[in-house]
């Protein structure tokens, strides 16, 4: 058992100047905690109240702390994984809006299956949608990127197509990202209800490859999917 403090502390890159709505610029909340390092998870107990404090998450939002034996890939029912950097380093905000739903159920993903950068993206492009008045669609999202493997197993980033780069001055390597993380219950107030059947909180471990004409299916996981 150690102990640790946090203070608050604010990253700007370069570009944070430009206006940018999605740059390296990270606020962390001051927490004094406790940290168990045989938890699977390296967010303290405490830290995700600090989290709804600081970043003013409705308190009807339901958040849980993994206990031994659960995962960030493997959440438990009716909750989903949320890595402590898509709040420091993302701004995500609760509802999870109905577009962000859309196109992650267009890519085939849970949300905590996208790295910080790709979710950066995400929710730049939205909030670039709003100020200009416009609805997007799955179509839109996946017109403007390709998802790409990152070096941890079935997380992916988001790579854009040609001539479809809109958001710079995102986080390239957000240092261990994936090792902090909570879950969230999913709900009306989590989640847009309108769109919570779409919502999956569980990594799809099957996703498909398009290869030319033909879907590739990663069975690592599964080896025995196919009726091999």
């Amino acid at each position: 058992m150690t102990s640790r403090k946090r203070s608050s502390k604010k990253k700007t890159s370069p570009q944070s100047s430009s206006g940018n709505p999605c740059t390296n610029e990270e606020i962390v909340p001051k927490e004094e905690f406790e940290l168990d390092l045989t938890l699977p998870s390296r967010t303290s107990p405490a830290y995700p109240k600090a989290l709804r404090e600081f970043y003013r998450v409705s308190s009807g939002v339901v958040f849980r702390v993994p206990v031994h034996g659960e995962s960030a890939e493997d959440p438990p029912e009716e909750f989903c994984t949320c890595h402590e950097a898509f709040l420091t380093r993302c701004r995500m905000w609760f509802p999870i809006p109905e577009a962000i739903v859309c196109a992650l159920d267009r890519f085939e993903l849970s949300i905590s299956q996208l790295n910080v950068a790709a979710l950066q993206n995400i929710l730049g492009v939205l909030i670039l949608s709003y100020e200009l008045g416009m609805d997007l669609s799955p179509d839109d999202f996946e017109g403007l990127w390709s998802t790409r493997k990152t070096s941890i197993d079935y997380s992916y980033r988001m790579a854009p197509k040609r001539h479809m780069s809109i958001i710079q001055g995102h986080t390239s390597n957000a240092k261990g990202w994936f090792e902090r993380f909570f879950y969230v219950r999913i709900d009306g107030v989590s989640v847009e209800e309108n769109c919570l059947p779409l919502f999956c909180g569980k990594w799809n471990f099957h996703r498909g490859t398009m290869v030319g004409n033909l879907v590739r299916i990663d069975t690592r996981r599964y080896p025995g999917s196919l009726g091999n």
